[in-house]
């Protein structure tokens, strides 16, 4: 389940077609997100990509055991998930626009590796940049940097 983040709406709408790469970069609001957009930002875009953001977050579930009715609870953890998911990806776009890269943003619900990998593959992206998920050292060499290779290998042969 996707949706593309309402816009300005002096934004313009952006042609895959026009654009040399297309570049997707999966964020959240933690450190090693920022700092894969920062080195993005430093050492990979070109301003002829066009750059899209992708936010995944997963479904809201109850704590604990449910003896009561949570539809409530729910709906509010909801809203208040959306709500912080799309001012992020406003936040980043409107950085990124104001560096002179053309951007797109889509928020995503579901499993948050799935999501992502699917929405990668429907825009077409040429490249997909994800941040270490805050993994250490060792777990990082237990299960192969995922930035690198998803970084290295196409889209299609590192989602699955």
């Amino acid at each position: 389940m996707s949706e593309v983040v309402p816009h300005h709406p002096d934004d313009e709408h952006h042609s895959h077609e026009s654009f040399k790469r297309i570049v997707a970069i999966a964020i959240d609001s933690s450190l090693f997100a920022e700092h894969a957009l920062n080195w993005a930002i430093a050492n990979y875009l070109q301003t002829t990509d066009l750059v899209v953001l992708l936010n995944a977050r997963t479904f809201v579930t109850p704590p604990g055991t449910v003896y009561m009715d949570v539809a409530n609870w729910i709906d509010q953890q909801e809203a208040f998930s959306r709500s912080a998911s799309h001012k992020l990806l406003r936040s980043v776009a409107a950085r990124l626009k104001g560096l002179g890269f053309a951007c797109k943003a889509i928020a995503l619900k579901g499993d948050v590796k799935d999501e992502i990998c699917r929405k990668a593959k429907e825009v077409h992206a040429d490249t997909l940049i994800v941040g270490s998920r805050g993994l250490g050292y060792f777990s990082r060499a237990l299960v192969g940097s995922l930035v690198i290779t998803v970084f290295i290998t196409r889209i299609v042969g590192s989602c699955y």
